[in-house]
């Protein structure tokens, strides 16, 4: 009787297990491999449906990386670490703006819109000739024109650029000033004031041929056929060339050649007009005697006139050439052609080349003096 309610209960218990085993399987309670039910989220339950905010591009969404392309994700390279090829470390395809250099598909990339600041909008580098006018450059006007307001080095357009721009008649980018192209960018022509080395000789800038380089700048000369260089007249008379002829213009008397100069026009000379002195016999030393105390400015040969003693008197008038005047001045018989004669009675401008003042400059000679000197000449001048 024992042994059956033993057995009784047994089953009973076994009955009871089994059931609790089946009333976990229908409410899903989860069995450990020890028997006991895993505890279950007695918590609130979250309602919220919105749509779930996108990953932070910092963090590498989970999955990226593992070879499939997930939800959320543009492309997905197993064991992708670099964020220069095609597919990011963020499972996106590379692009333009992301902030992120992709080698072989742009040259930068600072993921701003801005042209000016080192990178272009289009993930290029800046250079010369993008349109926008970057640090360092002047100018900017994407073309290949180089003779426009902008050349093709993006620099202001400027003379000595070596690139002839609008407003210039040449450049030819050199800092020589005597070549064709001057550094202004002018063509070198004759009166601009250059001397430019292998086409002109002279240029003095003004349209004066009556100095020392003509308008077609070369130097004058005195037989050019012109009026030019100072000349008094046609190839005659001025600074270098010879006396001019009769009946041509001159400013004085070294302008004309066998004549004086009269009021501008080479004219024959005038003759002497001598006192009314009474001939006599007067040798060297009584001339010189005359005229020895009044000469003083001759006494040590100024002038290349020494008349230090009566010997040195002769010497340096006799047969002797003056400077400038076309006469001796002394010629022996002939007072008409002694141009001392003509100095001592204050008419030296009427002999060809005649010029200066009165001899002796401080003091007149009286016309005894003279007299004596005129008889001196009439008389040989021995």
């Amino acid at each position: 009787m024992r042994s059956l309610v033993a057995t009784l209960c047994l089953l009973a218990v076994a009955c009871s297990d089994e059931d609790a085993a089946d009333t976990s399987a229908a409410t899903g309670d989860a069995v450990t491999s020890t028997g006991a039910p895993e505890p279950t989220d007695t918590g609130s339950v979250d309602t919220d449906t919105s749509t779930t905010a996108p990953p932070d591009p910092t963090i590498p969404p989970g999955g990226c990386g593992d070879g499939v392309i997930d939800p959320g994700e543009s492309c997905d390279l197993a064991g992708s670490n670099s964020d220069h090829g095609d597919c990011t470390t963020y499972c996106r395809f590379a692009a333009c703006g992301d902030g992120l250099v992709h080698a072989g598909i742009e040259e930068c990339d600072d993921g701003n819109p801005f042209n000016n600041d080192g990178c272009l909008v289009d993930c290029r580098l800046p250079r010369c000739g993008d349109g926008t006018v970057q640090p360092g450059e002047a100018c900017d006007d994407a073309n290949t024109i180089d003779d426009d307001a902008c050349p093709n080095d993006c620099g202001l357009a400027d003379c000595g650029d070596g690139v002839v721009q609008p407003g210039e008649a040449c450049d030819d980018g050199n800092i020589v000033f005597t070549d064709d192209c001057l550094n202004t960018c002018e063509l070198a022509t004759c009166g601009d004031g250059i001397v430019h080395a292998g086409a002109e000789t002279c240029d003095d800038g003004n349209a004066s041929d009556n100095d020392a380089c003509t308008v077609a700048c070369t130097p004058p000369s005195c037989s050019d056929g012109l009026h030019n260089g100072f000349e008094s007249d046609l190839d005659c008379g001025g600074v270098y060339c010879d006396g001019c002829a009769l009946g041509q213009a001159c400013a004085g008397n070294l302008d004309c050649v066998d004549g004086i100069c009269v009021q501008g026009a080479c004219s024959p000379p005038i003759p002497l007009m001598p006192p009314d002195c009474p001939p006599a016999d007067v040798d060297h030393l009584a001339a010189w005697s005359q005229i020895q105390p009044s000469c003083g400015c001759h006494h040590n040969g100024a002038g290349n006139l020494k008349f230090n003693s009566a010997d040195s008197f002769r010497a340096s008038t006799v047969n002797v050439a003056p400077q400038t005047a076309a006469i001796d001045l002394v010629t022996p018989g002939e007072i008409g052609q002694s141009y001392l004669i003509f100095k001592i009675l204050n008419q030296q401008s009427s002999v060809a080349g005649g010029r200066g003042s009165r001899m002796p400059i401080a003091k007149s000679l009286s016309d005894g003096q003279i007299c004596t000197l005129i008889n001196w000449v009439r008389s040989g001048a021995d």
